[in-house]
Order: structure tokens, then C-alpha cells, then sequence
């Protein structure tokens, strides 16, 4: 079973453990987010990078953010 698996089986996940690309919910406010990048930030630690589906900007979020994230499940 794989990190991401793991992971849905609890709740709340934090952000960190989410793969780029996956949409998903912020716990505190409920809006709809996309995972866009993650890598090193020039100041240090990871610099989380996404966009909100509502507005399309582009902003950033802590590591340990709630979120919540949407599964599709293709049939």
C-alpha cells in the first residue's frame, strides 16, 4: 500500500503528502484547490505552490495545511 493510500484511509492529511496535480479541499475555509508544484524554496524548506479554482490565481499554502482530497474513481 503506497504513502497516498495510507494516507486516505486517515483523516485529516496534510498537504505534504499529496502528489502534484491532485485536486483537493481546504479544511478550513472549503475551498477548491490544484496542487501545481512542489520543490525547495529559495529561503529554505518547500515551497508549495497552487491554484484555486474559483479565481485561477496562483498563490501558496503551509506544508501542514488540512486538506481533503478529491478522488475519482473512472469506470
Amino acid at each position: 500500500m503506497t504513502d497516498l493510500h495510507q494516507a486516505l484511509n486517515r483523516r485529516p492529511m496534510t498537504l505534504r503528502l499529496l502528489p502534484v496535480g491532485m485536486s483537493f479541499y481546504l479544511m478550513r475555509t472549503g475551498e477548491r484547490f490544484k496542487l501545481v508544484s512542489a520543490g525547495p524554496s529559495a529561503l529554505g524548506g518547500y515551497k508549495y505552490t497552487v491554484r484555486r479554482d474559483s479565481s485561477g490565481k496562483e498563490s501558496t499554502l503551509h506544508h501542514s495545511c488540512r486538506i481533503k482530497p478529491i478522488v475519482r474513481v473512472k469506470a
